[in-house]
């Protein structure tokens, strides 16, 4: 069974829910539908793998995302690419509460493989909205420190 994806938001489970999906697809050999944009005149085949993906990811899905996809109901392609652009917030702000979460994180608890595992979440987070189109600049680290030094009850200034 697969997994549900979750609401966009710190939370959110979209990595790990976008990796067990794809895992799903490729076995299937379905992935083709999500990966490729859909021809103008798709054949028989592709329409109905297209129809069955689109399926498949609308029950896989938390009804919050579901206003993320609806223009695309008929689209896999589309309707993917805007999930992971709902669940990855490459904005400025995304970026830096990101680069952010890391660097204000301390281990509460006793547990060491716990905090590792925490980190490793936000650097993988990060890592996902950092491209060559959108490299990591001095100027977001610059923001991020300089919003990490306020202080909290100055931070409603900063929106």
């Amino acid at each position: 069974m697969l997994s549900r994806g979750s609401s966009p938001g710190p939370d959110s489970n979209y990595l790990d829910w976008e990796l067990v999906v794809l895992a799903y697809l490729e076995a299937a050999n379905l992935d083709y539908v999500v990966t490729q944009p859909m021809p103008a005149k798709p054949k028989d085949v592709w329409s109905a793998d297209n129809k069955f993906v689109c399926a498949v990811i609308t029950q896989a899905i938390d009804s919050s995302n579901l206003h993320y996809i609806r223009e695309h109901r008929r689209d896999t392609h589309h309707m993917w690419a805007a999930l992971m652009q709902a669940h990855q917030d490459s904005s400025t702000g995304g970026r830096v509460y990101w680069i952010r979460k890391p660097l204000l994180e301390k281990m509460e608890t006793k547990n060491m493989l716990e905090h590792i595992n925490t980190m490793a979440k936000y650097h993988e987070r990060l890592a996902l909205l950092v491209t060559k189109e959108k490299p990591l600049t001095a100027d977001d680290v610059h923001l991020a420190s300089l919003l990490s030094s306020i202080p909290q009850d100055w931070l409603h200034f900063t929106t």
